[in-house]
Parts: C-alpha cells; structure tokens; sequence
C-alpha cells in the first residue's frame, strides 16, 4: 500500500470511511464506473486523502477487498490433506464474497495493463500465499506423506488455478466436497509411497 510522508500516521476512522465507500459503489455501479474521486466524495474527504494513500483505483480496490486473500497464519493439523482443504476454503470463501465478484473482473484487467500494479499483487497475495501452500508442503514432506519427487511449485498452482478458475472464471466457487475432492485428487499424484521423509523434504526445498 502506498504510504504517507513520513510522520502522518494513518486515521483508521478516515480508512474505514474509505473502504466502506469502496466497497458501496462497487456493489452499487460496478468496479468500471467507479472512480477515486466517485470515493472521496462518498466517503466525505478530500481527494487528496484517496491519492495519498493509494496510486491508482485498482490499487485502492485490491487494499480494500483483497487484502484478505493472502494467508493470515499457516494451518498446522498434522495432516497435509487437512491442511491443504484450510488454505483452500479460505481462498475459495474470499473470492466468493459479493465485493470480490463485482470487483475481480476489473480488477484483473488492471492487473493485465499495469506492471507496477502486477508487482505490488504478485508481493502482497501471490508470494505469501505460495510460500504457504509450500510451508504446508515441506512439514507433510518432513512426516512421510510427499513424495521424494513431488513438483511444489506445479502443485501450488494447479491448486490455486483450479480454486481461482472455478471462482472468477466460471463464477461457480468450490463447494466443501468438490475442495476435498480437488485436495485428493492432487495429492494422489504427489503421495509418499515409501520413500524417505527426508529425501521429499529435499526435493521441495530445490524446487523453490
């Protein structure tokens, strides 16, 4: 997020004000017609408020309704498959919610249009929510229940494109038994099958 000069502290009132005007329009006139200043004056502050705190709308958006999407903790149930159905409800329930859907088609196409704005969601959602499928991924390793030549990184993204695709491009979200079906499916493919613990933990680790 795009911060302020140094020695402004944030106003959490003023940002609620903001996300709630955000999260209005969208669900009101679509992420299209809306506009920074559209915000500021539902919001009741000034437009200099809006752009020092976000670059662009599609920034403003991502920070509003997004920000969510990317793991606030790393399940830990001692079972990879129970893990894996955790970080996947999460992600499926986030893209499901109404400000999401209204706002995820315009969103993306900023994505497509704007570097800047790619490198500042592959920062905020893409890297940390990789990196934890991937923790989830080396503690299974480290008991027994991936395989020595499991691809980590093809396995992250064949979970989240699935996940991702049946939300935003489908507008069908997972439901609770086709998520679990989806985790077993995967993880059939990549199960230890006697191999060592850690000679899979090895194998995640190099594939980084």
């Amino acid at each position: 997020m795009t911060t302020l000069p140094r020695g402004r502290p944030r106003d959490p009132a003023l940002d609620r004000a903001i996300a709630a005007a955000t999260v209005g329009l969208l669900m009101e006139i679509g992420y299209r017609a809306m506009s920074l200043e559209l915000v500021a004056r539902r919001a009741g502050v000034a437009r200099a408020s809006i752009y020092r705190r976000w670059r662009t709308k599609a920034h403003l958006v991502y920070e509003t309704v997004f920000t969510e999407l990317g793991p606030r903790s790393v399940p830990d149930h001692g079972d990879l498959e129970t893990d894996l159905i955790a970080l996947i409800d999460a992600l499926r329930t986030e893209l499901s919610a109404p400000a999401a859907a209204a706002a995820i088609n315009g969103v993306l196409a900023d994505f497509a249009a704007d570097e800047a704005f790619r490198a500042h969601v592959r920062d905020r959602f893409l890297a940390p929510t990789a990196a934890a499928l991937r923790q989830v991924l080396h503690r299974a390793a480290r008991r027994g229940e991936v395989a020595a030549d499991a691809p980590a990184d093809l396995l992250v993204q064949a979970i989240g494109g699935t996940v991702f695709f049946r939300a935003v491009v489908l507008g069908v979200p997972l439901d609770e038994t086709e998520t679990g079906n989806l985790v077993r499916i995967v993880l059939d493919g990549v199960r230890s099958r006697g191999r060592p613990a850690q000679a899979g933990a090895a194998r995640l680790t190099a594939s980084e």
